[in-house]
């Protein structure tokens, strides 16, 4: 007897290919091929939900972001401000020496002035001097850099310590309150020009 294959004899044994079995066997898998797509539709839908609800948050906190910015705009703005402002800058409307030496002046003017009591001016009249240099020294307010306003200046100081020496060597109270008044006059002379030359004239004090 001739021999067979083993393949030959495999097909004699499994015969011919059942079409309702094949068909089954298809019907079993097909949800497994449907399978995928599905899972992946699923996945790209998870990641267009988590788009969309960051995107909404973003929209959430737009309105605090803005506000912050803002916020930060006008701290950087007023810190810009109080730089400008800072206590160390000289105040332009401010001359705190001829404040200082006014003061001194009114002290010992005012007695002589309203009852010719020069007791005052003898006791202040170093004060009035120390003022004076002090005032001359100092740097000047930006609109009164001027020529003019340091001859004054100088001038004041000589006068205050003429007045000094004056008290310091007994002179005559005649000698005292006319050095005096015209130290005052000198003295208002440089702050009407502070004032302003069409500023109404203060009471001289």
């Amino acid at each position: 007897m001739p021999l067979k294959h083993e393949g030959s004899i495999i097909g004699e044994i499994s015969g011919p290919p059942n079409p309702h079995i094949e068909a089954a066997s298809h019907r079993q898998a097909a949800p497994a091929s449907r399978e995928t797509p599905l899972l992946r539709q699923s996945g790209e839908g998870k990641k267009t939900i988590i788009g969309l609800m960051n995107y909404a948050n973003m929209k959430k906190q737009f309105p605090y972001i803005t506000v912050g910015l803002i916020l930060a705009v006008l701290s950087l703005s007023c810190s810009r401000k109080s730089e400008q402002a800072s206590p160390n800058s000289p105040d332009p409307n401010a001359w705190p020496e001829m404040e200082s030496f006014h003061m001194v002046m009114a002290e010992a003017y005012h007695p002589y002035k309203d009852t010719m009591n020069l007791e005052p001016v003898k006791g202040l009249a170093e004060n009035l001097a120390k003022e004076s240099e002090k005032w001359s020294a100092a740097p000047l307010p930006e609109k009164m850099k001027t020529q003019e306003v340091k001859a004054k200046l100088e001038k004041l100081k000589i006068d205050s310590r003429n007045l000094a020496d004056l008290v310091k060597k007994g002179a005559t109270d005649e000698q005292i309150g006319n050095s005096l008044s015209a130290l005052h006059e000198r003295f208002h002379t440089i702050s009407e020009v502070w004032n302003g030359s069409n500023a109404e004239k203060h009471e001289k004090h």
